[in-house]
């Protein structure tokens, strides 16, 4: 089995890898808010407050850390997809094209 360098599947990874990064932010926001909302309900119970400003308290300070933390998370994807970007461009700018293929002439060679 041969492996030959293949520039479209680096492509394909990078573009998997912003897609990843996309999603990420979005379930890391979600987890966030549902943390903060059971943390919330809890801290409700606890020290007796309001349950509705405690949970939605909750859920916004619980969102916006899960979108601190899943926009690091996907910068680094987006970071790493840009890497493999690069290091392709720079594999297509430096590989030196192939010279012209010459054949001897055979009449001058009998």
């Amino acid at each position: 089995m041969s492996v030959e360098y293949d520039p479209a599947i680096i492509n394909k990874f990078a573009g998997n890898l912003y897609a990843r990064a996309g999603r990420i932010v979005a379930a890391f926001v979600f987890i966030g808010l549902v943390v903060g909302v059971i943390g919330g309900a809890s801290l409700s119970a606890y020290m007796g407050i309001d349950r509705g400003s405690a949970t939605g308290l909750g859920a916004i300070v619980g969102g916006l850390f899960g979108y601190s933390i899943g926009s690091g998370i996907a910068f680094k994807l987006r970071l790493q997809a840009q890497i493999a970007l690069c290091q392709v461009a720079i594999e297509k700018n430096t590989r030196k094209p192939l010279p012209e293929p010459t054949y001897a002439d055979p009449i001058s060679a009998s």
